[in-house]
């Protein structure tokens, strides 16, 4: 995942410097559980700005000019013990970031009949919840609050990564640039924009751009770039038949290479304007170079949605914000309204004469032998160059994670199914102690190398258990 959208996460626990001498290693009981919650915060792809355990309003001050230093994108605070409001609001306010209250338990329930003070400090998380609940609506700071234990496959670490997955989507979302070509579907008064109130309310720049602009870049795109494009449109898509409706036309060689074309054009244009999403519609007239550009869209912006550029018809910005929110969750989204209810099946029936994102499909293939990509150069070569270099995919806390899966299985020998989520998550399919590694590539020749790599490495493993070695 790039810096850019890695997520700048601040957090702070707070405790009473009055307990530490009262309670022999209290404090440092309670900055090893917060040690534990920043560890998953990194192992979340975020970036961890820890002001530490906040002990007094002095402290208090110091923590919020670190975070407000520090521009953090959430601010955590989590209720190691108990400690005042007083010592609270000050970093709080300072750091100027959504806030969420961590209230974590350490164990699902006390040892009642041998609990001490000491004991139930290292407890009660809970116990200063409702006071600076009360504390930030007098000072009308919103807050969320997150409740559960800090044992391992608690629900709330659940719910932690989706408020940093959702605090990733929010910063791609500020810092992104937005295109919005010719202008907004006349007579559609419900898509109608204010740009400067998108630039208020989200922070994301409005790039406006003529219908010139992306003229211009089609009119000159070289012959070898078409070539390279449609390569990839057959690569991706598959190719209709005209079908039943009569204003389908049938794909000929002109139609195809135009809309190779416009594609190669838009990348120019998103290149040459730094565009994190794009927005668009134009009328044109007779047929003009305007008219054919636009209405040769669909393919371009459908490839550009598929690598997260996502694009929105008629000129429909919020439309275009929500695409690029959901595509930042992982989740897709495509450019659509609601056609038909059908009252037999009972579903709704959605769709629009637009570009689709790609990861939206009636099935989920997950093993070799159900893909396509005997088919489908394109996948071809992204596995080999995955393959080349595991690391331009994979990153530390990915490797971390997969080190992790390692320790906790055991085996000598097991098989991983994972991949990434569009958010840069690690997606586990599978654990298999079986997995199987076999000869039969020939349609993917550049697997052999690899391959040989593993059955060599097992082989000697093998060998090093029959001589004792190991």
């Amino acid at each position: 995942m790039s810096d850019e959208r890695r997520p700048s996460v601040g957090i702070f626990g707070i405790g009473l410097a009055a307990y530490w001498p009262q309670f022999d290693g209290l404090c440092e009981r309670l900055e090893a559980y917060q040690g534990t919650i920043e560890s998953r915060l990194q192992g979340l792809d975020a970036d961890v700005v820890s002001a530490g355990l906040v002990d007094s309003p002095q402290r208090a001050r110091e923590a919020g000019d670190l975070l407000a230093a520090s521009r953090v994108d959430l601010l955590i605070l989590y209720t190691a013990t108990y400690a005042t409001s007083s010592q609270v609001l000050p970093t709080v306010q300072a750091a100027g970031a959504p806030v969420l209250i961590l209230n974590l338990q350490p164990t699902r329930s006390l040892d009642y009949e041998a609990m001490t003070t000491g004991e139930w400090l290292a407890n009660c998380s809970a116990c200063c919840v409702p006071e600076i609940a009360g504390a930030f609506a007098r000072a009308r700071i919103p807050f969320r609050t997150l409740t559960g234990t800090l044992l391992d496959g608690d629900p709330a670490w659940d719910g932690l990564a989706e408020w940093v997955d959702a605090t990733r989507a929010v910063r791609s979302l500020r810092r992104s640039r937005l295109g919005f070509l010719g202008h907004t579907y006349p007579g559609m008064l419900d898509m109608y924009s204010d740009f400067t109130q998108v630039h208020a309310q989200t922070g994301a720049h409005v790039e406006v751009l003529e219908i010139d602009d992306l003229v211009e870049r089609v009119e000159s795109a070289d012959a070898k770039a078409i070539a390279r494009k449609g390569e990839e449109i057959r690569d991706v898509f598959d190719l209709a038949d005209a079908g039943n409706d009569p204003i389908a036309d049938v794909i000929t060689p002109e139609i195809f290479d135009w809309s190779a074309r416009v594609a190669v054009g838009l990348d120019r244009l998103v290149d040459d304007f730094d565009l994190d999403g794009l927005t668009y519609y134009y009328r044109g007239v007779g047929g003009n170079i305007a008219e054919r550009v636009t209405a040769g869209l669909i393919v371009g912006n459908s490839l550009l949605t598929a690598r997260g550029v996502p694009a929105a018809g008629e000129g429909d910005l919020k439309t275009g914000i929500a695409m690029l929110l959901l595509d930042r969750l992982g989740a897709g989204g495509s450019y659509t309204e609601f056609y038909a209810l059908d009252f037999d099946q009972e579903f709704v029936l959605m769709g629009h004469d637009g570009p689709g994102h790609l990861a939206i499909a009636d099935v989920w293939k997950v093993h070799h032998d159900s893909t396509d990509m005997a088919d489908c150069p394109w996948m071809q070569r992204e596995e080999e160059a995955f393959l080349n270099d595991p690391a331009s995919v994979f990153g530390p806390s990915h490797d971390r994670l997969l080190r992790e899966i390692r320790a906790r299985i055991g085996l000598d020998y097991f098989g991983i199914d994972c991949g990434l989520d569009a958010s840069g998550n690690l997606v586990v399919f599978e654990v298999n102690a079986s997995m199987l590694v076999h000869d039969q590539n020939r349609e993917f020749p550049y697997k052999a190398p690899f391959v040989g790599r593993i059955k060599s490495a097992f082989d000697g493993m093998l060998r090093r258990f029959a001589s004792g070695s190991d």
